[in-house]
């Protein structure tokens, strides 16, 4: 497998640097070589005894699923957190879970493209922590870093400066509108704190560390809050 994935990358890295290409059509050649390429790997697999085959289809398998399920529950953690905070506020007043339910409409919007980064961060920084571009790693992990905590920032700013206003495009109760004006000025301050878990969690997936992750969103959907 790992013969498989060098010969496909082999001429997208050399040297450290990505080759800088200018586009050009697919030729038949091409075609023929990556059929050829695939040709080779399926003989290979055929040529393994099962035995064999079996133990590595279950090596992958565990390193697929060692990944996969911190995953999914890094995605429902957010979910199980606000079923909780619903039903400790319903507890005091109505007004509480409205503003919850406002807030989480709210921090959508930054976290969304955050989220988005961190998507297109996951594959890149695992094809160069795999060629051993320790270098590049960091950057990216820096260059994401930066651009995350400038979305937390500018939702900081718009949060402090205009509570009020964005809750009133949810709400036009003026108990809800205080409350939740009060409420998002103190929530907002952990934007930008927030950028470290997101990044770090997600800059771990991508690296094959899914339960250290875990350990990462878990410290802050629960230890933390």
């Amino acid at each position: 497998m790992r013969g498989i994935i060098a010969g496909l990358f082999h001429d997208l890295f050399r040297n450290g640097e990505v080759e800088q290409r200018k586009p050009r059509r697919v030729e038949d050649g091409d075609l023929v070589g990556a059929r050829a390429t695939l040709l080779r790997a399926e003989q290979h697999l055929a040529d393994l005894p099962r035995d064999v085959l079996a133990r590595h289809v279950a090596a992958l398998d565990g390193k697929l699923y060692a990944i996969g399920v911190p995953a999914i529950l890094n995605l429902a953690l957010p979910s199980v957190l606000i079923t909780f905070l619903n039903s400790l506020l319903a507890v005091y007043s109505q007004s509480y879970v409205v503003v919850l339910g406002i807030y989480y409409k709210l921090q959508t919007f930054l976290y969304l493209p955050a989220n988005g980064i961190v998507q297109g961060l996951r594959p890149i920084i695992g094809y160069n922590y795999g060629a051993g571009e320790y270098d590049r790693v960091k950057k990216l992990y820096r260059t994401s870093m930066g651009m995350c905590a400038a979305i937390m920032a500018a939702g900081t700013v718009l949060c402090l400066a205009l509570s009020g206003q964005l809750i009133g495009l949810f709400s036009s109760n003026a108990e809800t509108i205080a409350i939740g004006t009060s409420a998002l000025r103190i929530i907002c301050v952990g934007f930008i704190v927030s950028t470290i878990s997101v990044v770090a969690s997600g800059s771990l997936e991508g690296l094959g560390m899914g339960v250290q992750s875990l350990v990462i969103s878990l410290c802050r959907y629960i230890v933390v809050i």
